[in-house]
């Protein structure tokens, strides 16, 4: 399961939990959050590293474009 959906899950678990009269507060099962946010918390790590390295692919194909661009200029010129 993904990040995503982990937090879905308890989003829906908060928005169909049982309303306290007079209070913004409901009552969960807290078990099953605590379960949903550990499993979160394995995931975190790999979703991390793979977030880290889209960031340096871009920049990495960014500096290429760019290298590219400037070598096209210059022969233009």
């Amino acid at each position: 399961m993904s990040i995503d959906t982990l937090l879905d899950e308890i989003e829906e678990i908060v928005a169909g939990g049982s309303s306290i009269p007079f209070a913004s507060k409901v009552m969960v099962d807290k078990n099953e959050l605590l379960e949903l946010i550990r499993e979160i918390r394995v995931k975190l790590p790999e979703e991390l590293k793979q977030a880290e390295w889209i960031k340096e692919e871009r920049q990495r194909i960014l500096a290429e474009a760019q290298s590219d661009a400037d070598t096209m200029v210059k022969e233009v010129q």
